[in-house]
């Protein structure tokens, strides 16, 4: 029952790791997958978000993947005019191409 509770712990630690990661680069417009995919997030003026935005952005990732493959998110950016998941709907984000 102990290694349960050890693999439970360091499942919480990695999420919270994942999500500092993510929001620390976001603040300044990407994280590495996003660097490859060339885009990038960017506030309603076009500039880098600050951490704040960020940080509720990733925030609600917990929101967009409920059902488990982000279906919530899905669902909610195919319906916003601006293509944006929940956290970007609060946080006035949005994920464009990076300019070449």
């Amino acid at each position: 029952m102990g290694d349960l509770y050890y693999l439970s712990d360091i499942s919480i630690l990695v999420g919270f790791l994942l999500a500092i990661y993510a929001t620390i680069l976001e603040s300044f417009s990407f994280t590495l997958g996003k660097l490859a995919m060339g885009i990038r997030v960017v506030n309603k003026e076009g500039g880098r978000p600050d951490f704040l935005r960020s940080l509720a952005r990733n925030a609600l990732r917990i929101v967009d993947s409920l059902a488990f493959i982000y279906l919530v998110g899905l669902l909610v950016a195919r319906r916003s005019d601006g293509k944006q998941r929940v956290g970007d709907r609060l946080a006035s984000t949005y994920v464009v191409v990076r300019p070449k």
